[in-house]
């Protein structure tokens, strides 16, 4: 098992001039959907929409359901993400000097923190993390899957950015990318212990609440 510790730093300035003026136009409202909005917060719209426009809300539904697998809009939405992300994140991986081309493993993100926001910034940041044709995230430098939940694979903005590389936690679904040539899956201990009791204003420690917790590992 291999752990990916994600820290904050000091935001980089290395951008290209299109790329300042793109994002300081829609990083504000961005920032905010990205970060507050992003799991399942349009439930909030849904019923009005359904109630006051009911046709085009559900033609709206419909034609999303049509397009969201289709790779030009995971990509196109992909890289509009990346602008309301946060620049503060990076991942340290302890264990890199061990790592072996020839094994497999399983890899760990820590912290879960609220919704793994920190994990969900870099891959925004990073188009190819997750494309079949990419070398992983940054800083690990081998294809993984993120085993999270099977619905992942149809929610807004998660499925997005993990294009075909996500999907269930159970046992199966782990070994099944352990039996692909070349993915190796990844996990994030915690859930919602740990988005609901996450504590911002602390920064210097980071809770775990899995002493009571199991799953195909005893």
């Amino acid at each position: 098992v291999n752990w990916m510790l994600l820290h904050r730093r000091p935001p980089s300035h290395s951008r290209s001039a299109v790329d300042k003026v793109v994002g300081a136009l829609v990083r504000p409202w961005l920032y905010w959907l990205f970060h507050s909005w992003r799991l399942f917060g349009y439930f909030l719209v849904l019923p009005p929409a359904l109630a006051l426009k009911p046709l085009r809300t559900l033609l709206a539904l419909a034609a999303y359901v049509v397009v969201h697998r289709q790779r030009w809009w995971q990509r196109a939405m992909h890289r509009l993400l990346g602008y309301g992300a946060s620049q503060r994140h990076k991942i340290l991986s302890p264990t890199a000097h061990l790592i072996r081309d020839d094994k497999r493993y399983l890899w760990c993100l820590h912290p879960h923190g609220v919704l793994a926001d920190g994990w969900h910034s870099i891959i925004a940041k990073n188009l190819s993390s997750f494309e079949n044709s990419g070398n992983g995230p940054p800083c690990i430098g081998r294809k993984i899957a993120l085993c999270f939940a099977p619905i992942i694979q149809h929610v807004p903005v998660h499925q997005e950015m993990y294009r075909d590389k996500c999907g269930g936690a159970d046992r199966r679904a782990i070994v099944k990318w352990w039996d692909s040539p070349d993915t190796d899956p990844a996990l994030i201990p915690g859930g919602f212990a740990e988005s609901v009791f996450a504590n911002a204003a602390c920064s210097n420690r980071e809770y775990s609440y899995i002493k009571d917790r199991k799953g195909f590992m005893r």
